[in-house]
């Protein structure tokens, strides 16, 4: 779908309002100045008060990776757009792939389901919530960097 039918759907399906505020933030994230060149890549800074929530969340994250523990153990992930999901735990790397339904992502392993996630971004961080609302935060990190 070329990007001005999507504009055009998207403000069907909006609230009113919400796309030309989320399109508002977009043009203040792609202004937002650059990292200094380290020899790292990091996300470009997101202004303080923009919270992302939904597709253009998950819009965020693909293409980039998010690292923090679960059950304690070390996570890296990362997301192609062409919905691949890498996945490193415990050194351990698994391959499987990601959707979008409604305002969640989906995620299956082998075959295997392991559920739907709403996502919210706030600066570089991102919080991915269960259907009990429960939140596990990360951070975002620019690219794959672990190589997965």
């Amino acid at each position: 779908m070329r990007p001005q039918g999507l504009i055009a759907l998207l403000s069907i399906l909006l609230p009113a309002g919400t796309l030309q505020a989320q399109q508002q933030d977009r043009t203040q994230i792609s202004q937002a100045p650059s990292a200094p060149a380290t020899g790292r890549s990091t996300p470009a800074a997101l202004p303080a008060d923009v919270k992302l929530t939904g597709r253009v969340a998950w819009e965020r994250l693909v293409g980039n990776s998010i690292a923090g523990a679960e059950e304690g153990k070390p996570l890296v992930e990362y997301y192609l757009a062409d919905g691949t999901a890498k996945s490193m735990s415990d050194n351990k790397v698994y391959t499987g792939k990601w959707t979008f339904a409604g305002e969640s992502v989906c995620f299956s392993y082998t075959g295997v389901s392991v559920g739907c996630l709403k996502i919210e971004v706030f600066g570089n961080s991102a919080t991915y919530y269960n259907e009990k609302g429960e939140g596990e935060r990360y951070q975002i990190l620019e690219g794959n960097p672990s190589g997965l």
